[in-house]
């Protein structure tokens, strides 16, 4: 998607091995043909602002992830549930945005084009992005920066070819070498485009980096509901499989709607910001924020349990009950004194959970789940007859405890 000139766009494209490459990838004069087999692309896009865009932040970062995603890889970064909006240096209040001491965030379950607008140049056409099946990381300060991944699916063809408003377009194949779990070897080639559209020369490459984001080899998942779930949920996280580890700590960061809430008294969170009263009613924190984020410290070798309450939802009509999903990410962090892990040439640091981290953290990613909680709404077509009924008990009350008063005085 281009923004304005000076674009530059790369594509990655991640196979399982050599054979898999060579098998898989046909190239001809102008473009190189993939035949897919769940291979993972990035698409990186970047751009100039135009000269008469008027920013009143520091940096933004959009990210979405769609229902499909590919998750952690040596490619991709860690991504939050649904669409995240990580504004910093603001010179204005952003309302409805959850305020910490890093960022304003606003999130959203479904993808918001209204929401998206306003922080990106009016160039930016965000009903291009393919949401179904595709993540996307969005970086603008300076210049921004468009990060697409998806997987190729079996059965169909990737044509990648020089296209108007690519600029500079470049074209890298790699399959990764055995390495350990923060080292990563990736051998393949890397191609190049004239300005004619023609393949200019495609050579062999070689990348070694250390990654900052891992996934933990236990495949288990390892946070849950304790049971009954009711109105005030115990999220348990089991790091019984875990021990404790030098330089390192195990965390749960949680992001949720207002429509839950943390006593902080209760459960001793790191930090939480957002939505932290003890007693308002949802219908009258949605104005100011979404909901709230917070960051718990684990011990590793034990269950840990996080109390959660669910808030007074907004009446409906008859009743029912509304349906509150989260996503807690749960995962390790240690310091390692070296600040290679923040220079991966396939993601950029920026703004979310780990900037409340030092440049040298790298994190292990746990499997998690999406836990729901239901939580019952009054009936609103109920209020006039509970009007009716409460306003008859005063009343009566008030006409039984003058009589009384009356009787005695007699």
């Amino acid at each position: 998607m281009s923004i304005s000139g000076g674009n530059k766009t790369r594509v990655t494209v991640l196979f399982k091995d050599a054979e898999d490459l060579q098998r898989n990838s046909v190239n001809a004069q102008d473009s190189i043909i993939i035949k897919g087999r769940g291979q993972l692309v990035q698409r990186r896009t970047t751009s100039e602002l135009p000269h008469d865009e008027n920013k009143s932040f520091g940096t933004v970062r959009i990210t979405w992830k769609s229902p499909d995603s590919s998750g952690v890889s040596v490619i991709a970064p860690p991504l939050s549930s649904g669409l995240n909006i990580y504004v910093s240096g603001s010179s204005k209040q952003i309302p409805g945005a959850v305020h910490s001491a890093k960022y304003d965030l606003l999130h959203s379950d479904e993808f918001s084009d209204a929401l998206v607008r306003q922080f990106l140049p009016k160039e930016f056409n965000p009903t291009e992005l393919m949401l179904k099946d595709r993540d996307y990381d969005i970086i603008m300060d300076d210049k921004i920066s468009m990060n697409e991944y998806y997987m190729i699916k079996s059965d169909s063809n990737e044509t990648l070819k020089y296209e108007d408003g690519y600029g500079k377009l470049e074209v890298g194949m790699f399959f990764a070498e055995p390495s350990d779990h923060l080292d990563v070897n990736l051998n393949g080639l890397r191609c190049t485009w004239s300005s004619t559209g023609q393949i200019d020369k495609c050579h062999k490459t070689y990348l070694f980096y250390q990654r900052a984001h891992t996934e933990s080899t236990n495949s288990n998942t390892i946070v849950e509901h304790l049971e009954p779930i009711g109105l005030h949920p115990t999220i348990r996280v089991d790091l019984r499989g875990e021990a404790p580890s030098e330089n390192c700590e195990h965390y749960m960061y949680l992001a949720a709607p207002a429509g839950l809430f943390i006593d902080k008294f209760q459960s001793a969170p790191v930090f939480i910001a957002g939505a932290d009263d003890l007693e308002m009613p949802e219908y009258k924190i949605d104005n100011g924020t979404w909901g709230f984020e917070s960051l718990f410290s684990l011990k590793p070798g034990q269950l840990n349990d996080i109390k959660l309450h669910a808030r007074y939802v907004t009446p409906q009509p008859w009743g029912n009950s509304k349906l509150i999903e989260y996503n807690p990410i749960i995962f390790q962090a240690c310091d390692t004194g070296n600040m290679e892990v923040q220079n991966s040439p396939f993601y950029t640091r920026s703004l979310g959970f780990e900037s409340f981290f030092t440049n040298d953290t790298v994190f292990k990613h746990f499997h998690s789940a999406t836990l729901s909680v239901s939580v019952p709404a009054a009936n609103t077509n109920d209020f006039q007859a509970v009007w009716f009924v409460t306003s008859m008990c005063l009343v009566l009350s008030v006409a039984y405890l003058l009589i009384k008063v009356f009787t005695r005085q007699r």
